[in-house]
């Protein structure tokens, strides 16, 4: 580029896990992808917005996750080297790893990789015409790992720290083993096989406007244990952060019709539970423990939909919360915290690390306070009983939902009255019978989508906005 005197460039390692991530589980695969791309971005827009405060010129270029099928060398001889190839913007991840070769962070062959970490690294690089010295050869550029904390429950501590930094208001811990009867039990109750149906639309001419051409594909979704992700797993520590009450207050009010603030801080909570949960992982990978993230760890829940796509649900890692002290079950299936309420969101990590774990809190007192939360749902999916379920040593009472019937509403938004209908969405199919509707009811009604917003609409969770305040 003309004018370009200096190329920065820098690498950061990633955790172990996040080269092996099953591509076809969501819930494992975007907390890494989500938060390691945008460290990486912020990172790298720090440094050019310095260069530029000081009258200098940059820009940056920014690296992907490690992986993929062809050889790295291979793709840049044929996407960047290539004087004949046309550039797009997904090249932009090849010449950050161009650019970082050259200033000597690594080298590429197959993958990128550095002397300190590998290839388990992310990599940007800044081009600018900042006149900058260049590194001494030799020059040490790595930190020395944390010290180990003293004792278990000093290493909890470090981590509860550590994840009120990172925005995190809930933080709890169960034991590996807390969950193994209740993975029994809820394969008494569910269908393992549709756990990860999921229909999508397959119009490829036209994704985002356009009509809606259904298709059922089928993610690697089922019941887990924390023993299914790392077999000598000891610990989950279980982050949440809450949805504030001002916010549920002035949601679908029909005097404002407001819920696009709902929906950010429904979605920008569960990406910050991303960053805080990724911080916690590389920390214990530091220590010399393994780690693995899952927006559902038991794989009972499910998504909602949102102007950033689907997410985990309201029910995902709720059980896992109560193992880990962190409340009840409401009658909706979602987490009840004793402070924060109906509306939070939760995600998990499985670790080798022994942590001592929290009591669970099973008196019902939060779960009797829930009873009229489902008088709101606009699908009525609550079955209206309860069974027991058996979770660290004890059990709660469990809410038997229609499972469809409720993704129909929140996930493929087909219901009005759940939200779509406040963005001017113009989409409403009727359920086609009192019972849960099949996954081919579910692909015939989606083709009934609204044309214009037929992705990405707002949802607004009628039974967690109208639960009571605890």
């Amino acid at each position: 580029a003309p004018g370009l005197k200096t190329i920065l460039a820098f690498a950061f390692q990633v955790p172990d896990e996040a080269l092996a991530l099953p591509e076809n589980d969501s819930y494992q695969a975007s907390p890494y992808r989500y938060a390691l791309h945008n460290k990486m971005h912020h990172l790298a827009l720090i440094i050019a917005k310095t260069l530029e405060n000081e009258g200098y010129h940059a820009v940056a270029y920014t690296g992907s996750v490690p992986g993929g099928k062809d050889s790295l060398k291979v793709r840049l001889d044929e996407h960047v080297f290539n004087p004949d190839a046309s550039k797009v913007h997904a090249d932009n991840p090849l010449i950050a790893f161009a650019l970082a070769e050259q200033a000597g962070v690594g080298t590429i062959g197959d993958s990128f990789t550095t002397p300190e970490f590998g290839d388990r690294v992310m990599i940007g690089a800044i081009a600018t015409d900042a006149p900058l010295d260049t590194l001494k050869p030799n020059q040490v550029t790595t930190c020395r790992p944390p010290k180990k904390p003293a004792g278990a429950a000093t290493l909890k501590q470090t981590l509860w720290a550590k994840a009120t930094a990172n925005l995190v208001s809930m933080f709890g811990v169960a034991g590996a083993d807390a969950f193994d009867n209740t993975v029994e039990k809820l394969r008494e109750l569910v269908d393992e096989e549709d756990l990860g149906k999921t229909i999508v639309d397959n119009n490829i001419a036209s994704p985002y406007h356009g009509k809606w051409i259904s298709k059922i594909v089928k993610e690697d979704i089922k019941l887990r244990t924390p023993k299914d992700y790392l077999p000598d797993a000891k610990s989950v520590i279980v982050l949440g952060m809450h949805i504030p009450q001002v916010i549920l207050d002035n949601a679908g009010l029909e005097k404002s019709r407001q819920i696009g603030t709902y929906g950010f801080y429904v979605y920008q909570t569960v990406f910050e539970l991303y960053y805080a949960a990724v911080e916690l992982c590389t920390y214990l990978n530091k220590l010399g423990y393994k780690t693995r993230i899952s927006g559902n760890l038991l794989g009972i829940g499910s998504k909602t939909d949102s102007p950033r796509g689907l997410l985990p649900d309201f029910r995902c890692n709720a059980i896992e919360a109560v193992a880990a002290g962190l409340g009840e079950l409401g009658i909706n299936g979602g987490l009840v915290h004793p402070e924060y309420g109906a509306s939070t969101r939760r995600i998990t990590i499985v670790t080798d690390a022994e942590l001592p774990a929290d009591a669970v809190q099973s008196d019902g007192s939060l779960f009797a306070k829930t009873q009229s939360c489902m008088d709101f749902c606009p699908n009525q999916c609550f079955k209206g009983t309860c069974v027991d379920l058996p979770v660290a040593g004890t059990t709660v009472p469990y809410p038997l939902i229609w499972r469809n019937r409720c993704d129909w509403a929140k996930k493929y938004s087909l219901t009005a009255a759940e939200g779509p209908a406040l963005i001017g969405n113009m989409t409403h199919v009727d359920l086609p019978h009192d019972g849960d509707p099949s996954f081919e009811e579910i692909a015939r009604a989606c083709t009934e989508k609204d044309e214009i917003l037929k992705h990405r609409t707002v949802i607004l969770e009628p039974c967690l906005r109208h639960c009571p305040k605890v």
